[in-house]
């Protein structure tokens, strides 16, 4: 499908698309500006148990080295992104608008290696920022008709503006990355149930102590048990009602879903040029996008972006 990547997992993206950003650097570094339409930044932190390579590899090794939570680090880390937009459905966009100069921190002790987001606030040097071609990260949101007149007409927007609308105008180029959980999101806690086998006298300290790190951090989402087997932790996991296909949860996300398609598609419709490329993540596989709805997602998405001509 042309400039169309279809991926299962986010990190699953990144040898493509890291060589079409290194492509770029040379010729046209403006252009390596991420549209990220995720309701996760996906630019935690990195562990590895080795340094990265001082230079960006794409072999099969890479993807070793990252999770669906991180791969847009690890190309803030090579230095191959311009500026990061993430576009959050469900936001007000006066309160999220903030720029940041984005940089990753590595420290390491064995036999872990850390690399840490470093997020600057630059609302009050912006100007220097874009002079000196800085990488930034803005979490937006066009997901209402005031976001959408925020970002694209007021002025108040516009004196802080790191590059949104240069890329509007055609004046720059980018990338659009969305993934299926825009529209459609399961909660963190369902996305990633896991039970861990822990000592006695943890499940005894967990037990007695009520500030308990993991009691304080996480609530009732974390519990401890016991049976025949021995001692766990279950962290998250909690079950939900299944819905069949005529009960009225169902109809609601369909609805939500079409709305923000609406969003997306208002949105595009003002960018003068086309993306670059196009990324689209199912995330299927770890559950963030309800399975039962990643079909549907995906054809009207495909759907929207051939009646956009978005698609070579």
């Amino acid at each position: 499908m042309g400039n169309i990547h279809i991926f299962d997992e986010h990190h699953e993206l990144v040898p493509s698309l890291g060589l079409l950003l290194e492509a770029n650097c040379a010729t046209n570094p403006l252009d390596n500006t991420i549209f990220h339409f995720d309701s996760h930044s996906d630019v935690g932190d990195i562990k590895t148990p080795k340094p990265l390579d001082h230079k960006f590899m794409a072999d099969s090794s890479l993807l070793q080295n990252l999770n669906v939570g991180n791969p847009f680090t690890l190309l803030f880390y090579y230095n191959l992104i311009s500026d990061f937009y993430w576009f959050a459905p469900g936001e007000r966009c006066h309160d999220v608008c903030q720029p940041f100069v984005f940089t990753v921190e590595h420290e390491w002790s064995d036999p872990l290696h850390f690399y840490r987001r470093q997020l600057s606030p630059c609302l009050e040097t912006v100007f220097e920022a874009r002079r000196l071609n800085l990488p930034t990260y803005r979490k937006l949101s066009i997901d209402s008709d005031d976001d959408q007149k925020f970002l694209l007409n007021s002025f108040d927007y516009a004196v802080v503006d790191t590059g949104l609308r240069a890329v509007t105008r055609g004046e720059r180029g980018f990338i659009l990355d969305i993934c299926y959980d825009y529209f459609c999101v399961n909660p963190d806690h369902l996305a990633s149930p896991m039970t861990i086998s822990i000592t006695e006298d943890y499940y005894k300290e967990f037990i007695s102590d009520p500030l308990h790190p993991l009691k304080l951090r996480l609530g009732p989402l974390a519990r401890v048990s016991r049976d025949e087997a021995g001692f766990r932790l279950d962290i998250g996991g909690f079950k939900t009602k299944e819905m069949s296909a005529d009960l009225s949860d169902n109809l609601d996300k369909i609805e939500i879903i079409d709305r923000r398609l609406s969003y997306v598609e208002k949105f595009l419709r003002v960018i003068r040029l086309p993306p670059e490329s196009i990324f689209m993540c199912r995330s299927g596989i770890s559950n963030y996008t309800p399975r039962r709805y990643i079909n549907y997602i995906e054809n009207r998405l495909l759907d929207l972006l051939y009646k956009l001509n978005l698609v070579n």
